[in-house]
Parts: C-alpha cells; structure tokens; sequence
C-alpha cells in the first residue's frame, strides 16, 4: 500500500489588533478543515508578534473547535468574571480548547492532531493589554498522508501541493520498460530525468506540438529530445492532451505540460488509474497518436 505525503498553506495572515480598551482586541479566524481520505491528518501553525525588541508586545494564541467556542461565548455570558480573570489580575482563557498558549508570548508553535469538528477557529487575543496595539502573523498549515488510490487526483496548488509534480517523477523513475509520453509542450526542467531512463533501456516515446510553437527554452528542449530520441520523438500540432503512461500499467492523464510553469506555477490537475480495461483504451489512443504523427 503507498502513500503520498500533502501539506497546504490555509493561513497566512497578519492581524492588527488592538487593545482591550479600544475597538478590535480580539481577531478571530474560521477554518473549514475536511477529513475524507486524510490519514494522519494534523494542523501545524506559527504565530509571532512583528513588533521587535520590546518584551511587552505579546499575544495569547487559541484554537478550539465550534462547539468550544460556543462554550466560550457562554462563559462569558453565565460568569463574566470567568472570562476575563483566573483568579491572579490577568484575563483568562477558553475553558476549553484544541491548544491554547496560556500566558501571553511573543512568538508560538502549535502541532494538533485533527480528531476534532470540520470548523474551527483560530484566536488572537490582546485583550490583557489595555492601551499597546500588535501587528500578529499567523500561518496554519495542514499536513495529511493519503493512500494512492487505482483512479485517483493529483494536483499542483502553488506553492503547496506539488503532488502531480510528484507522481510524474515517480512515473519516470519507477519505468521498467517503457514510457510513453504527449505533452504539447515541454522544457528543460524534466528532460534530464526522462531521457536517463533511456540510457537504462527503458524505451521512451513522446510526442509534442511541432517545433515552432514553443517558446525560446522550449526550443532548446525540444532540439534536445530530438537529437536524443531521434524517431522516438514525434509531433503533432493537433495534440492539446496530457498523458503519461507507464509500462503499460498506470497512467496519468492531466491538464499539465511537462514544463516548470505547468509543474510549479499553476493550478493543475490530473487523474492516475491503473484499471487494466481503462488504461488499454488510453494505451490504443496513444498509439493511434503516435502514427497520425510526424517523424
């Protein structure tokens, strides 16, 4: 069984807030985290004061679920001095939480597993400050296994997920035999790893657009892939699918070129599959490619 690591920027914020005696003391963040599929599934967050070289600027940092924060409002409802003090002068905190900092700090990490509700919140807190206005950056990420599925999604969301950057390199490295490859256009960025898998005797077909449609380092790679692969490499002007095929026994099909902006600058999808019946079908229309194209 094989698993893909994800990790994904949900925060990145800076709060200005200010204090207790003035309008905004408090900023709060609503997170809507989905489950399905995610194995291991944990949020990692920083928070930090910008404000330097001053020990007074400090932030009490919270993370509760929906229903935690329902208790919060109601707490301070019921008990108003519950809310605001813990018994020694100082303003206190939700009675309960997914992770709280406690006591005020400049600076603070957070690493909580996510056995919790879909929604939950993100708090800053500067209400134990009376006058001092804070700049706060705060960043969240979620980070998850997931198993690699028979038909599954890969995707490429700058500059977090690179997991269809990672499948193709996968493809590439993990060929036996032989790689068929269309992409209407291609770069530098991956040619040195393709074209090594065929100085191991794994047999490499591709097929992109003809020479004139691609950009001036297009043109370098496509010179490049010629001279390496001589008749192995075919063109077409009419291709405008992206597909991959391995040995004969899994496929990707997706809406990216094989080129840097398309692996790390966009937003792109593909779908990986491995049913026998499919991949054939993707396998004939491949082939079928390949000789309506030029040598």
């Amino acid at each position: 069984m094989q698993y893909r690591h994800k990790k994904t920027k949900i925060v990145d914020k800076t709060f200005s807030l200010t204090g207790f005696f003035q309008k905004d003391p408090v900023a709060m963040w609503r997170l809507e985290i989905l489950h399905a599929g995610k194995i291991d599934h944990k949020l990692v967050g920083n928070f930090k004061v910008l404000q330097e070289n001053n020990s007074k600027h400090t932030i009490k940092c919270h993370l509760v679920t929906d229903i935690q924060l329902v208790e919060f409002a109601e707490s301070y409802r019921e008990n108003h001095p519950s809310l605001f003090s813990d018994g020694s002068g100082t303003l206190g905190n939700p009675p309960n939480f997914i992770y709280s900092s406690g006591s005020a700090i400049s600076e603070g990490t957070f690493e909580v597993s996510m056995e919790h509700g879909n929604v939950l919140y993100a708090i800053l807190d500067n209400r134990f400050s009376k006058l001092a206005g804070k700049k706060i950056q705060l960043v969240i990420w979620e980070e998850w296994d997931e198993q690699i599925q028979s038909l599954d999604v890969v995707t490429t969301i700058p500059t977090n997920d690179n997991s269809l950057l990672e499948d193709v390199k996968r493809f590439i490295s993990a060929s036996q035999n032989e790689l068929k490859i269309i992409t209407p256009h291609i770069d530098m960025f991956l040619i040195q790893d393709i074209l090594a898998r065929s100085n191991d005797t794994v047999k490499i077909q591709i097929i992109t657009r003809e020479r004139n449609s691609f950009s001036k380092s297009g043109k370098e790679a496509f010179d490049y892939i010629r001279k390496m692969l001589g008749k192995d490499h075919r063109t077409n002007d009419y291709v405008h699918s992206r597909v991959i095929i391995r040995d004969n026994l899994e496929a990707l099909v997706s809406s990216a070129d094989l080129n840097q902006d398309s692996m790390i600058g966009q937003y792109n999808a593909g779908i990986l599959l491995s049913n026998p019946d499919v991949l054939q079908k993707l396998v004939n229309f491949f082939n079928q490619v390949w000789i309506d194209s030029k040598t």
